[in-house]
């Protein structure tokens, strides 16, 4: 379920990145191109920096809840600055490297706890049952026309991800916090 509601503010940042940069004064209009190469680049530096700071011996729970809990940062200043803030793609690099960070961490962890035979049947279903209410609040926003409606509802995912991963263990006898984003 963690993993879930994180990618689904993944799958919804995909949907708005475009509009986030584009409404930036004209005067120093950003090309969505070279805007791109630097979000995929961002994932790139994410995934090397998870491998310097996070170290072998550490909880995974920790750091997906912190990589959790920086991604909503980033959303929740995403929809309390105007649009077209000078902020904003430093905003989105951030988050990007938040993903490059939680990918490493949670295909390391679908490892560790998921067979590999069932694996991409697993993860589907359980992202598919979060991540298909979340587009349908996302069309519902959109429709709305509310101004940093889905920045919020992403921020709030992030936070919900890193709550799922801080007390599941509490719910599970015996297991980690780690399986919340198996």
């Amino acid at each position: 379920l963690a993993q879930g509601c994180f990618e689904s503010s993944l799958f919804i940042f995909s949907m708005i990145w475009t509009p986030l940069i584009a409404t930036y004064d004209i005067s120093h209009h950003i090309p969505l191109g070279l805007a791109f190469s630097q979000l995929m680049v961002s994932v790139l530096l994410g995934s090397y920096l998870y491998h310097i700071i996070f170290k072998p011996d550490q909880p995974a729970s920790v750091i997906l809840v912190s990589i959790s809990v920086l991604a909503a940062i980033c959303f929740f200043s995403l929809s309390a600055i105007p649009l077209g803030s000078f902020y904003t793609i430093y905003l989105c690099i951030t988050f990007e490297l938040c993903v490059g960070m939680y990918l490493n961490c949670s295909g390391s962890l679908r490892a560790k706890f998921i067979p590999m035979e069932v694996r991409g049947s697993f993860a589907a279903l359980i992202k598919a049952a979060v991540i298909i209410p979340m587009y349908s609040l996302s069309i519902y926003i959109i429709k709305r026309d509310i101004d940093g409606a889905l920045q919020a509802v992403c921020g709030i995912m992030c936070i919900f991800a890193g709550i799922l991963s801080y007390f599941l263990k509490r719910f599970l006898p015996g297991s980690s916090p780690e399986i919340a984003f198996a």
